[in-house]
């Protein structure tokens, strides 16, 4: 059993070469299967004394990784207040007093023990909300070894001590049980964190080249997501090139994901449009679920600026107008697409736009098929809308509409409109917060494309386009040089800022 401490202290005992790794290797395992601690085990056994031992936790409490480091402390501070101002279970306004008051203190406190101690929530429930976990397992994928903590923190991210990989969850078994990497599970994203489930130590998750999965014989891996992995595929029945999409394990053996999956299918099966990837195929093979679309040779969106920068803004209008319209052309069908993002539009060796991935689509057209849980997120976190960082359960074509203008902000810009790397911070920022303005990253853009982006990264549905033909009524005026759009509340404001920005920065420069 480790502590978040110990852990600290391991590091430092291999990085100072006091303790071999060999024998920390050695100690790991025994310590796993009689279940004892690891401090007891090393010093019973002599791989080091106790005074080594001591010598190493005055080293590693020096270090901004310690738990109890003041800087360490206002990090998790800030994440503790992320997590509890999400979850709606506190009042934001006492969220807010103790967080000031535990960072500017002389002595940086936890929150968590300012809320406990002011008897603002109860130990169980704050342990509850922020989803700690005692007695945990942790796996290094390489190394096949098993670390057990006390206590699990979901926002604390550990690496194996010898190889530097990521440590994952692990399911639990029984100490005297070999730890071979069967009994690694996968993950997918929830607003409550980290789902695993075992699969069984023969269930593959992953293909190979030449690996036959039904009549779809496998080429090459194109990539993986949060739902499952596509492949570049050969259909053996119909004899030409397909992209196929596996789901991952833990869906497919869900029932209620199930149900929903084949609904959707068939209302997306029927989408006929030149820049929406068909679907072709979708079924239940060797318990996966999957379907197969149509094969564009190319590039994603988010790979193109990755590699060049922002679009200038005549390409990424005409681009947008092509996307809008596969989207205008949905909605007309009664779909939603829910996850429109860089990585799901490819571009042909044309330079043509293709909407793929209609993993998350639903329809609107019936209420049976509206499977989709209350408090599920739903979506790409830096490109979905308001309503649905929330978790809400009615998602229109409105947040199609945020979605494309987050899309339109991030090919002019060459970032997306919220960049944050906590996923809880991001979806706050994605609620409450307003994006940097474009004329303040972009200034010489088209007064009437800053009009679009805003009105559709409006935090409220109904100020938003209320379809995407409006939307794409806009950008048609604006490429061929009417004037048919509003101007911006924004603007004004915008350009005054900037002025004053620009005119501070010259007397700078020039004292």
């Amino acid at each position: 059993m480790l502590t978040y401490k110990d852990f600290c202290i391991l590091q430092v005992l291999l990085e100072k070469k006091i303790l071999p790794s060999h024998l920390l290797k050695k100690a790991l395992q025994t310590s796993y299967q009689t279940e004892s601690p690891l401090r007891h085990l090393l010093l019973s056994q002599q791989y080091l004394s106790l005074t080594e031992w001591e010598q190493a936790q005055a080293i590693a409490a020096q270090q901004k990784s310690w738990p109890d480091h003041p800087a360490r402390i206002q990090i998790e501070n800030q994440i503790i207040y992320d997590r509890l101002r999400l979850s709606g279970k506190i009042n934001w306004q006492i969220l807010d007093q103790v967080l000031e008051q535990a960072q500017k203190s002389q002595n940086v406190q936890p929150i968590q023990q300012l809320l406990t101690q002011k008897e603002f929530i109860q130990d169980d429930l704050l342990v509850k909300f922020l989803a700690i976990e005692k007695n945990i397992s942790l796996a290094c994928a390489s190394c096949q070894l098993f670390w057990r903590l006390e206590y699990f923190y979901p926002w604390r991210n550990l690496a194996c001590l010898f190889c530097d990989t990521p440590l994952e969850r692990c399911k639990p078994h029984s100490p005297s049980e070999p730890p071979f990497a069967s009994h690694f599970l996968t993950h997918t994203i929830s607003l409550k964190g980290l789902l695993q489930q075992d699969r069984g130590p023969n269930f593959s998750s992953t293909f190979s080249k030449n690996d036959l999965f039904g009549h779809y014989k496998i080429l090459t891996r194109l990539g993986k997501g949060g739902m499952g992995e596509v492949y570049k595929a050969y259909d053996l029945k119909l004899e030409r090139i397909i992209a196929l999409k596996v789901i991952n394990p833990e869906n497919s053996q869900d029932h209620h994901y199930a149900k929903r999956f084949q609904k959707e299918r068939k209302v997306i099966s029927t989408l006929q449009h030149p820049f929406i990837v068909p679907l072709y195929e979708a079924g239940e093979i060797q318990h996966r679920l999957y379907y197969t679309m149509g094969y564009i040779q190319g590039i994603d969106l988010r790979q193109y600026i990755e590699n060049r920068g922002p679009m200038p803004q005549e390409d990424a209008l005409k681009i947008m107008l092509k996307i809008t319209d596969a989207i205008a052309y949905a909605h007309q069908q009664n779909v939603v697409h829910r996850d429109i993002k860089p990585a799901n539009i490819m571009l042909d060796k044309h330079g043509h736009p293709h909407l793929l991935d209609f993993g998350l689509a639903r329809s609107l057209s019936g209420v049976e098929t509206r499977l989709t849980q209350t408090g599920a997120i739903v979506g790409s976190p830096e490109f979905m809308a308001p309503e649905q960082a929330r978790g809400e359960k009615e998602i229109d074509y409105a947040a199609d509409i945020y979605s494309l203008g987050a899309l339109f902000y991030f090919l002019l810009t060459g970032r997306p409109p919220f960049l944050e790397k906590d996923i809880l911070t991001l979806l706050l920022n994605v609620m409450e917060k307003s994006p940097p303005p474009l004329l303040q990253l972009q200034p010489s853009l088209h007064p009437g494309i800053v009009y679009v982006v805003e009105k559709c990264l409006e935090k409220e549905k109904k100020k938003r386009f209320s379809q995407a033909k409006e939307l794409q009524e806009n950008l048609l005026a604006i490429l061929e040089g009417k004037k048919i759009y509003k101007k911006s509340k924004f603007m004004g404001s915008q350009l005054r800022r900037f002025k004053r920005w620009l005119q501070k920065r010259w007397k700078r420069r020039a004292s």
